[in-house]
């Protein structure tokens, strides 16, 4: 028999997480009573795995003039999304950088302003991120 019933729903960035928790007490035959705690757990919310990075743009060695191209792989639920830095600051595509998803390439390489650590940070908007990081060096152009 059933005497206490508790029911509590939380919907936390829309996902739902419904606990039902129910107490039972029973009567064994020797006339002690017996309580018992049962727990259900649903929820509707996916499981998403982090981001983390398995391969890196590592460090690298380019030509002043030429082109470059960078590359991340990540694992982790999709969607992913990848954003990319040059010494710690955002880059935007413009003809000179070229960010396609997890690629970035550099075009006309300039060795005193495309020197420095490229970094690529893959995002899930639930999961969180992962970052990996390499040295670019130019040679030539003097």
């Amino acid at each position: 028999m059933c005497f206490s019933v508790q029911y509590v729903r939380v919907n936390a960035e829309m996902q739902e997480v419904c606990v039902c928790v129910c107490v039972c007490v029973c009567q064994a035959s020797t006339d002690a009573l017996v309580e018992k705690h049962m727990h259900l757990l649903i929820s509707s919310a996916p499981f998403v795995v982090p981001p983390s990075i398995t391969a890196g743009p590592g460090n690298q060695t380019a030509l002043a003039e030429a082109s470059k191209t960078l590359s991340c792989e990540a694992s982790g639920s999709a969607p992913l999304q990848w954003n990319w830095l040059h010494d710690g600051e955002p880059i935007e595509s413009d003809g000179h950088f070229v960010v396609i998803s997890n690629q970035l390439q550099i075009n006309d390489i300039d060795q005193s302003s495309d020197s420095g650590v490229y970094q690529c940070v893959a995002q899930h908007s639930l999961a969180g991120g992962a970052m990996s990081a390499g040295v670019l060096n130019v040679q030539g152009g003097y």
